[in-house]
């Protein structure tokens, strides 16, 4: 009986898999682009770098155009796509998928392990396997070559083989038909295979079953659909779109793309015009920009220029939410985004529909400037986030979201504020991060219920309050990692302070203005905790006499040694 099958299928060529052996400790064997650890306990982010070491139960998250490749002790390979975030369990048979792709290879008989999504569960064993979670929650496996098989805690199973794909349905559904896809034209669009430095293991297994899979095709055994299969699918169905529309839908799209891409863009009005507002289809995006790849709609120009007071941001639709949800709205400049004058976001109203949450929002660009003296605030109940390749400059700048977090980065400069007030919900996060520059500040506040401030050289802030609301009490108040660190009349706030540099240590005479020590911590004049020197409260510093508490924690930053 001859079989059809679905042409290559991921639309956001994102791809994943599991790794099945003790992936307790695995090293990174190549790091492009965004790529960070995030402490599992503290939340705390470090870049990773070629031959560090990753421990359970710390999480990777890839950044837009990023990737990684992990090395376990027993060689099971895990290669990670963009936009991901996972972790391994302690015991190294488990990964968690919170979004994003892997492809995971073990040599044979080393095992398989369980993955879990959002809302899907289901133990996976096989050698080369492609994983990509749903925007449902669920997760959809790829076998490579070989065979794989898929466990749900039922104890329902599939088998597949090489060129096969199913998916596993959320909230313990099950699983979707079993589909055979076109694996050579899979394997020859995949990142996975052809954007690393060394290659596959099993690649020439994975040829070979290229060619078996040629062979049936010639002979009739196989047909060609000419459909794509979607991010969807029921016990019964799979969502899939013909080839020739989709191809022609995203050739009109990418033509669209390019000109918003390549034009200015001014708003001036309440209303962003629809026409340079696009839905997020990684075919089409360009991959150049910050947060480009990471919004799931998104107004685009080559300059941006907001003249508004107020500005109402486009609806988004769950089905628009790019696999996970609240969604994310950006404005996206490839040069600059310029805000002229004070201006207010506003989300969508839903119309009379059923009410959605409002999505975050990224304000993002080459550079990006905001007129000094100006506000920008976001009056939802959402995070908020301004993101520059280049260096963020800001003076006497209110910078506010009404109920989320607030996250300030550049990804190749540096961060500096002057005079600048930058809040936060009193129970959220603010993130200052600048990790191959300096983050400096002098005068304005912070308002946050947890605030962590990240520099790959230098953390200098002077004469700047703190504001700490009801934070996360497992995290630290306030959080600092920097090569130096450098502080001046400040007042530290209540709660637990960790400060983590180049040498991990304090540096000598604290609060007495002597030259600032690369490397340590310095408490260069009137830092204090509790209105007292804050000195007196460092753990291992203080003066057993005085009787404070060790609220202060002072050590190396992550990825360096003493």
């Amino acid at each position: 009986m001859k079989k059809r099958f679905l042409t290559a299928v991921v639309l956001t060529i994102s791809i994943l898999g599991l790794r099945a052996a003790d992936l307790s400790r695995a090293t990174f064997t190549q790091v492009v682009n965004e790529v960070d650890i995030v402490d599992a306990k503290t939340t705390s982010m470090r870049g990773a770098k070629l031959n560090d070491v990753l421990v359970a139960p710390d999480l990777v998250r890839t950044g837009p155009g990023s990737r990684a490749e992990l090395t376990a002790p027993d060689k099971t390979l895990t290669r990670i796509g963009a936009n991901t975030v996972l972790s391994f369990d302690p015991s190294g048979r488990n990964i968690r998928l919170d979004r994003g792709s892997l492809l995971f290879h073990s040599p044979k008989g080393k095992g398989g392990g369980t993955v879990t999504t959002g809302k899907a569960s289901a133990a996976v064993l096989g050698t080369t396997i492609m994983l990509v979670a749903t925007p449902n929650g669920g997760f959809k496996g790829i076998v490579l070559e070989g065979e794989g098989r898929f466990t749900m805690g039922a104890g329902a199973s599939r088998r597949l083989t090489a060129g096969q794909e199913v998916y596993v349905l959320p909230n313990g559904r099950g699983f979707s038909p079993i589909l055979n896809i076109n694996l050579s034209r899979l394997v020859t669009d995949s990142g996975f295979v052809k954007n690393y430095s060394s290659p596959l293991a099993s690649l020439p297994k994975v040829q070979a079953a290229i060619k078996t899979q040629d062979d049936k095709l010639k002979r009739g055994v196989l047909q060609e659909t000419g459909l794509l299969a979607g991010s969807t699918a029921t016990e019964t169905t799979v969502t899939v779109v013909d080839s020739v529309t989709f191809s022609a839908a995203v050739k009109e799209n990418q033509q669209a793309v390019d000109k918003s891409w390549k034009r200015d863009l001014k708003i001036d009005g309440a209303r962003i015009p629809s026409d340079r507002v696009f839905d997020r289809d990684e075919r089409r995006y360009p991959k150049n920009s910050v947060w480009s790849d990471s919004v799931s709609r998104a107004a685009l120009g080559q300059d941006i220029t907001i003249d508004s007071e107020n500005v109402i941001l486009p609806r988004i639709t769950p089905s628009q939410g790019n696999g996970s949800w609240p969604a994310l709205f950006g404005i996206v400049a490839d040069q600059d985004l310029i805000i002229k004058d004070s201006v207010d976001f506003h989300p969508a109203s839903n119309h009379g529909g059923p009410p959605l949450a409002p999505p975050s929002l990224v304000l993002a660009g080459g550079d990006v400037q905001i007129k000094a003296g100006s506000s920008v605030r976001y009056l939802a109940d959402a995070d908020l986030a301004i993101a520059a390749q280049k260096t963020l400059t800001f003076d006497e700048v209110s910078i506010q979201t009404q109920g989320g977090s607030v996250k300030l980065q550049s990804l190749s400069g540096s961060i500096q504020l002057a005079a600048t007030d930058v809040s936060a919900h009193p129970d959220a996060k603010l993130d200052v991060i600048a990790k191959k520059g300096k983050a400096t500040m002098v005068g304005g506040s912070l308002t946050a219920g947890n605030i962590q401030i990240v520099a790959g050289d230098k953390v200098d802030i002077r004469n700047t309050d703190f504001r700490i609301g009801n934070g996360d009490q497992n995290l630290p108040s306030l959080a600092m990692q920097a090569e130096t660190i450098v502080l001046a009349n400040v007042n530290l706030p209540d709660g637990t302070v960790l400060l983590q540099s180049g040498r991990g240590s304090l540096a000598p005479a604290a609060n007495t203005r002597q030259t600032v020590m690369t490397g340590y911590v310095n408490f260069y004049e009137n830092v204090k905790k509790h209105g007292n020197p804050a000195e007196q409260y460092v753990a291992g510093y203080a003066d057993a006499a005085i009787h404070r508490t060790a609220e202060i924690t002072i050590g190396v930053r992550p990825g360096r040694t003493q």
